[in-house]
């Protein structure tokens, strides 16, 4: 028996719904050229490439997105937005020449402080700079009975004999140090103040023409020399 047109239209028909292929129309149905579709062709597996590896996922598998170190997922409706999230070094060990290291962490502040003789200044995001604390040079014509003062380093260009004087030896002062050098053809006299010792004498220590030398003061009312 042979079946009309229209009934083999109909069996394509529902031959499509069953199988989710798209069905041809026959032309008495549709225009010419036309084609309907009838039904959806099914998943059945999918293919994902990731850091050239394969993951194979069938009907009704799930894939999972994961954010891994330094990665993250954000999620907003369908759409999920991957992003590298903000990182860097979490800390750091500054060492000195002496002394124990020490851990820098996040939120911690590196200080870079000044020593005897020296100071440190903070002028911009990143700059520090060190410099000799006052490191001066006096003439012969304003050398000549002056008192030392915050100068740690002291010069002298002196062609004739000139007279210094050490500021009084008190506890504030503890610790402070001179570092005194004659590069002219003059000889120079320190004195202390009066009452304070130097090297536990009252009498002025001579430094010969061309000579340098340091002194500290140790304690209340007390001037040593020491060597660097």
């Amino acid at each position: 028996m042979r079946l009309a047109a229209t009934s083999r239209d109909a069996i394509k028909r529902v031959l499509s719904l069953v199988r989710g292929q798209p069905a041809p129309v026959h032309k008495s149905a549709a225009a010419s050229g036309e084609t309907e579709y009838i039904g959806t062709r099914a998943m059945r597996t999918v293919k994902v490439y990731a850091n050239g590896g394969t993951i194979t996922l069938g009907d009704g598998q799930t894939l999972t997105l994961a954010a891994g170190t330094n990665i993250t997922l954000t999620r907003s409706g369908a759409q999920v937005t991957i992003a590298a999230s903000s990182t860097g070094m979490t800390s750091f060990t500054a060492a000195g020449n002496s002394g124990s290291s020490q851990t820098i962490g996040d939120g911690n502040t590196l200080s870079l402080l000044g020593g005897a003789g020296i100071s440190s200044v903070a002028s911009a995001t990143d700059t520090i700079t060190h410099s000799l604390n006052g490191f001066v040079q006096a003439t012969t014509e304003t050398t000549t009975g002056i008192t030392l003062g915050t100068h740690g380093y002291v010069v002298f260009n002196n062609s004739s004999d000139i007279d210094v004087y050490l500021p009084q030896a008190t506890s504030g002062l503890v610790g402070r140090k001179y570092s005194l050098s004659l590069r002219g053809s003059g000889k120079m006299t320190l004195y202390q103040y009066s009452g304070d010792t130097l090297d536990g004498l009252t009498d002025p220590l001579a430094y010969p023409a061309g000579s340098s030398g340091s002194v500290v003061c140790t304690s209340t009312g007390k001037w040593n020399q020491f060597f660097c």
